[in-house]
């Protein structure tokens, strides 16, 4: 039976292993984390009552439409799941409520210009984006350039599109205007936000961050491994195979042989990795882009709209006009209790 070790327990690294679990192979996997996931994961959260629940602290959906292999997995897996409260609201760094979705009709507490035309370019920019992925011609544009080219107004930048890009965590930390527009839309495509495919959104019952639990459990019962809060601190490549190093729960140091590995990681984390790194993939994995997310459990109602009608399951701070320029920040609710 061929040997193989996957290194990072999440997405990427659960993807590989039930794969090559599948196709008869021993894994095991190394997670220096308490848990398999990786972004999926949960704060316990106190409710005031005495009771607590636990709410997911990074990726809390999935679309169905797209992720099929990711379905396909939770059905395995034996979990089920259910359709996402999608609203949406928009609010000023002082806390004004600007407009909102309920049930996926728009309210406002701000007088737009044209709350008309806005509405049409919402629902015209969901129909029509795609377009970005399947023409040549807009290949190399920015988002405003596209923005521009189709006309789309300054409200419609300002009070949707892009304190929305900000709030998706794929793309780079800079302006929205110059996010690539193919780049933005392949991302929100995949997430059932914009295209003409009806979307499929979903969160498991238990809370995306059960899966890995869930999966950890899987292996084991087909006589692979999970080796939680083991760092893995080198990798030697040979002949023979590869040895691993890492360090284990218990602090001590180890050191296991395989056929073969596989670096399910960040992308600058792989070459300290890496015994011999040629500079060939020093050059590849450095020049990937990446940043690092601040993610807060709160309960603090000044960072949500101050109508609290106006409240939503994903509520996203706007700049204020000609004022500074507000950091990207965006508060879910939890579907269960409604607090933030």
């Amino acid at each position: 039976m061929v040997n193989v070790a996957v290194i990072g327990g999440g997405a990427a690294g659960i993807g590989a292993a039930w794969e090559l679990t599948r196709a008869g192979c021993r894994v095991t996997v190394f997670e220096r984390q308490a848990h398999l996931g990786g972004s999926c994961l949960a704060a316990k959260v106190g409710l005031g009552n005495g009771k607590s629940i636990f709410v997911d602290v990074g990726l809390s959906e999935f679309n169905r439409a797209t992720f099929v292999n990711l379905g396909a997995l939770f059905a395995e897996l034996g979990l089920k799941s259910r359709p996402i409260n999608e609203d949406i609201s928009f609010m000023r760094p002082d806390g004004s409520a600007v407009w909102c979705t309920n049930a996926g009709q728009m309210r406002f507490y701000t007088r737009l210009g044209d709350e008309r035309r806005f509405k049409d370019e919402v629902a015209r920019f969901r129909n029509e984006c795609t377009e970005v992925l399947e023409d040549a011609t807009f290949r190399d544009f920015t988002l405003a350039r596209y923005l521009d080219a189709r006309g789309y107004t300054q409200e419609f930048r300002e009070f949707y599109l892009y304190p929305r890009a900000q709030g998706t965590l794929a793309m780079p930390d800079q302006s929205p205007q110059s996010y690539g527009a193919a780049a933005l839309v392949a991302v929100w495509q995949a997430q059932g936000i914009v295209g003409p495919a009806a979307a499929d959104r979903h969160v498991l019952e238990a809370g995306m961050h059960s899966y890995g639990s869930a999966f950890a459990a899987w292996l084991r019962q087909r006589g692979g491994e999970a080796l939680l809060q083991a760092e893995v601190t080198g990798i030697a490549r040979g002949q023979g195979g590869v040895r691993v190093r890492f360090m284990d729960a218990a602090g001590r140091d180890q050191t296991c042989g395989f056929d073969h590995v596989v670096l399910a990681v960040c992308s600058h984390q792989v070459v300290p990795l890496l015994d011999d790194a040629s500079e060939e993939e020093k050059q590849t994995f450095e020049g990937f882009l990446w940043r690092r997310v601040r993610v807060v459990v709160h309960q603090d109602a000044h960072l949500m709209p101050d109508n609290r009608q106006g409240w939503a399951a994903y509520n996203y701070v706007m700049r204020n006009g000609a004022g500074p320029e507000a950091r990207p920040t965006i508060s879910f609710t939890s579907p269960r209790s409604r607090q933030t």
